[in-house]
């Protein structure tokens, strides 16, 4: 743990953050939105603005409620992580990362996709160096690096497009097509769910 606290002041003295408000991050939330304009179909530009409405909602609600942990030392700390692991990845995608420290018991982090993250404050109660906690961070990197966000929005957005389709092509009185179909997409949720479970052990052998 003390090897931690030293190598947790080492890093404040080295790099500044950047300001963290409502506004600023509701105007960022907005830019990413538009920066995606090469959807698919539409009910994939349907699921991308549904989770950037969602996500921005997340965002501002914590804000409301002064969930966020707004203190530079942490800002710090976990900035320069993120920093660091970087600067030995030059292989990784050389977008700024912008995350969220929320006020909580939990030890957990998440990466939300574009770049952002959420990091819970207990994470840095449970873990005794910087080692432990870049291992997290890193695990989350491997999520946004293999675009799990993403695929995941775009396999709801076929869903909902296959699911579209059987409806419009089963007929009213043809009641064991409907059954039929049904458990076809009852199989397809629990094939995303195992899906889900793959992203899970791929972002733990990037990360």
């Amino acid at each position: 743990m003390k090897y931690f606290i030293l190598f947790f002041f080492y890093l404040l003295l080295t790099q500044s953050v950047y300001p963290q408000t409502k506004e600023l991050d509701s105007k960022y939330i907005k830019y990413i939105k538009s920066t995606l304009n090469n959807f698919k179909s539409k009910e994939e530009r349907k699921e991308y603005d549904s989770y950037f409405e969602l996500l921005e909602h997340r965002i501002s609600l914590n804000y409301n409620k002064n969930n966020y942990v707004l203190d530079n030392d942490y800002q710090k700390l976990t900035q320069n992580i993120f920093q660091l692991i970087n600067s030995k990845n030059t292989n990784l995608k050389r977008n700024t990362s912008r995350f969220y420290i929320i006020k909580s018991n939990i030890p957990n982090a998440a990466s939300l996709g574009f770049n952002l993250y959420f990091i819970e404050s207990g994470l840095f109660n449970l873990l005794d160096n910087q080692f432990q906690f870049a291992a997290v961070i890193c695990h989350e990197i491997a999520h946004n690096e293999l675009n799990h966000t993403k695929l995941a929005i775009e396999q709801d957005a076929e869903f909902e497009k296959d699911f579209k389709r059987e409806i419009k092509s089963i007929k009213r009185q043809d009641f064991l097509k409907l059954i039929k179909s049904q458990n076809q997409v009852i199989q397809k949720k629990y094939d995303l769910a195992e899906q889900s479970r793959k992203k899970e052990i791929s972002a733990d052998s990037l990360g």
